[in-house]
């Protein structure tokens, strides 16, 4: 009888430290993934403020200024006439939806490329989409302003040695 009541004392410990483990694992889990989250924004928060700060930047420059910035820590970025989406990157602990910025400021033109007619033309309301860097590729935005009210959008992408 006193085994039988040792026994189930031992299960009762046993299936308590388990499920205190699991309880233990779930929730340095979910502490983690609130970090990453919180740091996968903080970068694709970043980026925006880096495109927002370069344009606002390029509206007192003088003509013929170029500049690049760099897109990393995100799938794609869209430059819409008057704000930015972006995308951040997703597996199966962030299915994130787009990330989008209040607005950009300043009152610049701005124009993408257009490969199939060769010119430069005005961004639409479809915007300037384009990828972000992905393993040893570095993918860069450059703005380049033309005359004192127009920016054209370029991508130039490179390889890390």
């Amino acid at each position: 009888m006193f085994k039988k009541k040792g026994l189930e004392i031992e299960y009762f410990f046993f299936i308590f430290g388990l499920i205190f483990a699991i309880m233990t694992l779930g929730l340095w889990q979910q502490m983690g993934m609130a970090a990453a989250t919180q740091r996968m924004s903080e970068l694709k928060i970043n980026t925006v403020m880096q495109i927002k700060n370069t344009l606002l930047l390029m509206q007192s420059a003088p003509v013929n200024t170029h500049t690049c910035v760099s897109l990393r820590n995100c799938n794609r970025i869209t430059i819409y006439p008057h704000y930015i989406g972006i995308w951040g990157p997703t597996n199966k602990y962030f299915k994130e939806g787009v990330y989008l910025s209040d607005s950009l400021v300043g009152n610049m033109d701005l124009y993408e490329y257009n490969e199939t007619s060769g010119k430069f033309e005005s961004l639409g309301p479809d915007g300037y989409t384009t990828v972000c860097g992905s393993g040893n590729q570095i993918v860069f935005l450059c703005f380049e302003k033309v005359n004192k009210n127009s920016i054209y959008i370029t991508k130039v992408v490179g390889v890390e040695k």
